[in-house]
């Protein structure tokens, strides 16, 4: 079976992720802890899983959950190399899982997390 690769989402990611720290943490006058960065994490990754299954008619494989995932956190591991490590990624990767069981309620946590409603 073919498998195509899938395309590098962390460039376009990453600017936006700077920017919602950056606004988030008074452009980092608010001290940052690893709680702090894994929320954010999870936030941003299920906010574009959600994206995604919106563009795509209602589809969203689990292996694309996992891509989105492992992009987001790979900026974070490239911005924040010392505060979020394996063990950061691993459990952002757990929590943005578990929110994604239920599409509905993970866009109501995102949007109250993004001040949307």
């Amino acid at each position: 079976m073919l498998q195509l690769l899938k395309p590098r989402f962390r460039d376009f990611f990453e600017t936006d992720i700077m920017h919602n720290i950056r606004y988030r943490f008074d452009d980092f006058s608010i001290p940052l802890c690893k709680n702090d960065l894994i929320k954010e994490c999870v936030m941003y990754a299920v906010d574009m899983c959600i994206e995604f299954q919106k563009k795509s008619d209602g589809l969203l494989s689990d292996d694309w959950i996992d891509h989105i995932s492992s992009e987001v956190c790979s900026v974070f591991r490239k911005n924040f190399p010392t505060d979020f490590g394996i063990t950061e990624v691993n459990d952002a990767k757990s929590r943005i899982r578990v929110l994604m069981q239920t599409p509905s309620q993970a866009s109501t946590e995102v949007s109250i997390y993004y001040n949307r409603i």
